[in-house]
This record gives C-alpha cells, sequence and structure tokens, in this order.
C-alpha cells in the first residue's frame, strides 16, 4: 500500500509543473491574441509597437522553455559513492577501499564524516539526500514546485537564468499594460493576463532577488532557512574536522585531525569568496557572458570543492576554502579550542 501511494505522489508532482506551463502558454496567447493584436494592432493602429511586444514576448517564452527543458535533463548532480576515509589502518591493506580524506570535512563530535545509510556513502559539504531523486545531490539547494525538478549544483545557474528571464518578460508584460490599457474590460481574457502579470511580476521578482543575494553571499537556500531559523532558536553550532600539525611536537611535527566546533553562521562562510563577484563566478561560471546564454556550461570552477571520483585521494585545494575561516579554525586550535585529537592513518601514509 505505502509503495503504491509513492508512485501516486510521484505522478502529482507533475500537476503543478503542468499546470504553470499551461498557464505561460494561455497567458501568452491572450497577452498577443488580445492585447498586441486586437487592441494595439487592429483598434489603435500602433502597428510597430504591437510587433516589436509579439517579438520579444515570443522570444522570451521560447528562451524560458529552453531553459526549462536544460533544467531536468542537466539535473541537479549526483554525488558519486565516495568510501570511507582512510583514518584507521585497515586490517587488509590491500583489499582496502578507503581513500584519503580531505583536508576539510564536516564530521561528528568524534571526526568521523557524515555519512549516508541510502546511498551508502559519505556525504560532502552541503550535500543533501533527495527523496524525490532517491540519491545526494551535491550543493542541495531545493525542490522547486513551479518546475518539478530538484535544483542543485549543476542546474542552480539555470535555475537562476530561468527566473531571471521570466522576470523580465513579467515586467515587459506588466509595463506594457500600463502604458497601453484598454478601455475596456469587458474581454475576460484581459483581465486574466492583467491579473496573471501583475501577480507573476511580484512572485517572481520575489524570488529572483532572493537568489541573486544568495549567490552573492554564496548561499543554498537551506542554509538561508537555517539562518533564520536560528533568530528564533538561537544558535546552532557544527563540527568539522581540519587537517593540521601537531604543535607539541617541537622537533618533528606531523599532521593531526582536530574536531573544531564552530557556529553555523561561520560554517555558511566556509565557501564565501570574499566578494560579490567572486560568489557569482563560483556559482554561474568564470566567463559573465554565459550568465545570460539559456545553455548549460559545465562549471570548472564550482568542481573544486566537489569530488568527481571515488578513486581521487580528495586532498582538495586549501584556496577552495575561505581563508579567513580556515585562520579561524586553526586559532581555535592554537589555542587549544578543540574537541578532539587524532592521527589518520591516511595522513601518515601520506608522509611515508
Amino acid at each position: 500500500m505505502f509503495i503504491g501511494v509513492r508512485k501516486y505522489v510521484h505522478r502529482l508532482k507533475w500537476i503543478v509543473p503542468s499546470t504553470f506551463l499551461g498557464l505561460l502558454i494561455y497567458g501568452m496567447w491572450a497577452y498577443i491574441h488580445k492585447f498586441c493584436v486586437r487592441q494595439l494592432y487592429e483598434r489603435r493602429n500602433m502597428h510597430s509597437t504591437a510587433i516589436a511586444l509579439i517579438v520579444i514576448s515570443g522570444i522570451l517564452l521560447l528562451v524560458e522553455l529552453v531553459i526549462w527543458v536544460h533544467i531536468i535533463v542537466v539535473g541537479s548532480g549526483k554525488q558519486p559513492r565516495i568510501p570511507p576515509y582512510r583514518l584507521a589502518k585497515p586490517k587488509d591493506i590491500t583489499n582496502d577501499i578507503s581513500v584519503l580524506p580531505p583536508i576539510l570535512y564536516q564530521s561528528d563530535q568524534q571526526g568521523y564524516p557524515i555519512w549516508c545509510p541510502e546511498c551508502q556513502s559519505i556525504k560532502q559539504f552541503r550535500t543533501h539526500h533527495s527523496s524525490q531523486q532517491g540519491y545526494c545531490v551535491e550543493r542541495f539547494d531545493h525542490f522547486c514546485l513551479w518546475l518539478g525538478v530538484v535544483i542543485g549544483r549543476r542546474n542552480y545557474p539555470l535555475f537562476v537564468k530561468f527566473i531571471s528571464y521570466i522576470s523580465c518578460h513579467f515586467i515587459i508584460l506588466a509595463v506594457s499594460i500600463l502604458c497601453y490599457i484598454p478601455n475596456s474590460y469587458r474581454d475576460g481574457n484581459l483581465v486574466s493576463i492583467i491579473i496573471l502579470s501583475f501577480l507573476g511580476l511580484g512572485l517572481t521578482l520575489t524570488l529572483t532577488s532572493f537568489h541573486y543575494y544568495y549567490v552573492s553571499q554564496n548561499l543554498t537556500s537551506i542554509e538561508m532557512i537555517k539562518l533564520q531559523q536560528e533568530k528564533k532558536k538561537g544558535p546552532r553550532t557544527m563540527f568539522i574536522c581540519y587537517k593540521s600539525y601537531d604543535r607539541d611536537d617541537q622537533q618533528d611535527p606531523s599532521p593531526c585531525r582536530y574536531v573544531v566546533e564552530i557556529e553555523y553562521k561561520e560554517y555558511v562562510k566556509i565557501w564565501e569568496k570574499g566578494s560579490v563577484y567572486a560568489n557569482w563566478k563560483d556559482i554561474m561560471g568564470r566567463q559573465p557572458l554565459t550568465w545570460i546564454l539559456p545553455f548549460y556550461f559545465e562549471q570548472d570552477n564550482v568542481n573544486l570543492g566537489i569530488i568527481e571520483s571515488a578513486k581521487e585521494t580528495q586532498d582538495l585545494r586549501v584556496d577552495y576554502y575561505n581563508e579567513e575561516i580556515l585562520s579561524a579554525i586553526q586559532r581555535k586550535i592554537d589555542q587549544g579550542e578543540y574537541v578532539v585529537k587524532f592521527k589518520a592513518w591516511g595522513d601518515q601514509s601520506v608522509m611515508d
């Protein structure tokens, strides 16, 4: 019975996107036929204005549909399965499937990385298991009810482009209706597009402004929600396992692992790049031209913190992370403000 309900819910999730698509197509038909053609072209003889609005609206609708298809086809981005980190020496080294731990990872109080029981894999930073997808999604942002798809690392830039274009579309619709508002409201289709235009304008501008802010701060929707919850429920902390060197052994300092407790507002700044422009490049791509083109571009810059293969050593570039946060973590370690200190066998094997 439970499986049958899940299948039913899975089918229902396409009702909202289908309705949304139907409203877009209907709104365009009503705007072009009832407003541009009947009102501007035929009744007011504003031929150039009517044709320009028809062309612009048609192009924008086509661009929006192309991006929507790209969002679905590209997908959110599945995290590859990552075996356990090489923290302890395995009993059988020849059959060891563990991988070297990265310099920094989220952990529990004992230093063990966060594990996903469904995927049987370590969860990297900003990775969350998606019940809709059935696997862990890299840089999980949210499930978009209107588009019917999970938004993650791969399709998030496309999502930002989509809401940007549709916001511009609604602005053009609303402004043109205000400038050339018809004298008669007897046509129900005209009333419908007026309501849809201003309602859509308010919703899309709000959504676009939110995500522009998230990109500028290098935040995800989930992280922003948790930051807002902190204001009501009080501060929360996270545990970070960081690779440093044992300062107690002055003669031969060796790499050690330190579990440090940091506040969540510090945790979300780990990926902050220091400027709005740098954050936009990190998420949207290194070339600003790709920010507006309605196509998918592989973001090589955002891959610096992503393990693409379980065979990699996972010794990620340090400069991917915020230098100030790393310095703050190191200061806590130097001052003895850490929870646990241990030596990982993977770090020692690399030294050997």
